[in-house]
């Protein structure tokens, strides 16, 4: 074990991780008190408690996640081949009827969970139907998420999209635009 300094904080008690991906989405879930991370080469991590200092690889699949979220009763990881959803964070298994796509983020609205894509924005009430994606909207939304009703995608271009109903998702000028 370590123990160092950093900008006055001392750190004692912890190891060097020994997973060498790239981590790219982490939630911390009040409904079962742990943090899930996930990464690429498939790898979902959960750590109980919000202090937490260690995390136990939960899962290895033959994707990269991106992207996780959650509500009061599952948790769903989405990545560049599938989805997966646990209940406990333990325990992952791939949701049914979802084909293979490059899913690149997820965010729950309160209602349903939103999934962006390469071929657009994608809706999914409960596991048990199958994703509905939104007609018109706009491809390659590498981020998604809500603020204040307001739906914001950026694709992966740098442009950003904005909408209040996720039907209708207008161009915002920025600089690449």
């Amino acid at each position: 074990m370590k123990t160092e300094v950093f900008s006055g904080f001392v750190f004692q008690g912890y190891a060097d991780s020994t997973y060498t991906g790239t981590f790219n989405d982490v939630i911390y879930n009040p409904y079962h008190d742990c943090w899930i991370t996930v990464g690429e080469n498939g790898k979902i991590y959960k750590g109980n408690g919000i202090g937490a200092t260690t995390f136990i690889e939960g899962v290895s699949q033959d994707f990269n996640y991106k992207s996780i979220a959650y509500n009061s009763d599952i948790m769903v990881a989405v990545g560049h081949s599938g989805m997966s959803k646990s209940v406990d964070g333990k325990i992952w298994i791939n949701v049914p009827g979802v084909t293979s796509n490059e899913y690149n983020s997820i965010i729950w609205d309160e209602n349903k969970f939103i999934v962006s894509s390469h071929i657009g924005i994608h809706t999914l009430n409960s596991l048990a139907d199958s994703l509905s994606i939104i007609t018109g909207s706009p491809t390659n939304i590498n981020k998604i998420s809500k603020f204040n009703d307001i739906y914001i995608g950026i694709e992966t271009s740098g442009n950003v999209y904005h909408s209040f109903n996720l039907e209708n998702c207008e161009l915002r000028p920025t600089l690449n635009t």
